[in-house]
């Protein structure tokens, strides 16, 4: 009892308690709801720009992908060689994709990469451009050319596996490991095609351009 009523506050001892209200002006006021409500106007922005915009012929190029898809799940125990490229051909249908999307991305994009020099995460001259690209070409044709082989030896042993009518286990599993042996230098193949690809870059202006602009649109929550 003694500890107890040694941590009473003597008198005239002033107490401070904090009481948390919340009120529905805070929607307006704080700092903090306004860093929502500003995150919510970009969203919107984005679905005006991007959603009455969508690729050409978009309906149309998924409803073919999907059936593909579909009618491949169906005939085969395992991803085929054609459900892999209806799929790849499907995920490739995206509004960034598009020209005013590109011109956008221009505006908002990130810092290049680089290995040796930093001054190319910002700015790269057509000559080093065209050097990168050369190089890069190298890779990308010896790439290619173990794809196409990977992808020949994929069918050969697809094809094997769907004259036994996919029931030989064996061939199925062969079949099924040909092809992932196909999907791994596909991976390799985009990785290069990329770098291919490499183009003169001045970030400088476009990242000056978009710091004033983040920081007057965020400054009006402030």
């Amino acid at each position: 009892m003694a500890d107890i009523e040694s941590n009473k506050p003597e008198a005239g001892q002033d107490v401070v308690i904090d009481k948390g209200e919340v009120k529905l002006s805070d929607l307006w006021k704080k700092e903090d709801y306004w860093a929502i409500w500003l995150g919510f106007v970009l969203l919107i922005v984005g679905m005006i720009i991007f959603l009455p915009n969508p690729p050409a012929d978009m309906r149309e190029k998924i409803e073919k992908s999907e059936q593909i898809l579909a009618a491949e799940a169906k005939r085969a125990p395992f991803k085929t060689v054609e459900w892999h490229k209806a799929n790849d051909a499907k995920s490739k249908i995206k509004a960034t994709g598009e020209s005013y999307a590109k011109k956008i991305k221009t505006y908002l994009n990130k810092t290049h990469g680089w290995k040796t020099n930093p001054v190319q995460a910002f700015v790269m001259s057509e000559s080093q451009a065209e050097s990168i690209a050369a190089k890069a070409k190298e890779k990308y044709n010896k790439v290619k050319a173990a794809s196409d082989e990977a992808l020949a030896a994929a069918k050969l042993a697809q094809d094997a596996a769907a004259n036994a009518g996919f029931k030989n286990e064996k061939l199925n599993m062969e079949a099924k490991e040909a092809i992932n042996q196909w999907r791994t230098q596909e991976r390799k193949v985009s990785s290069a095609k990329k770098k291919t690809k490499a183009k003169a870059y001045n970030q400088i202006p476009y990242l000056i351009a978009l710091g004033i602009a983040l920081a007057i649109f965020f400054g009006i929550g402030m």
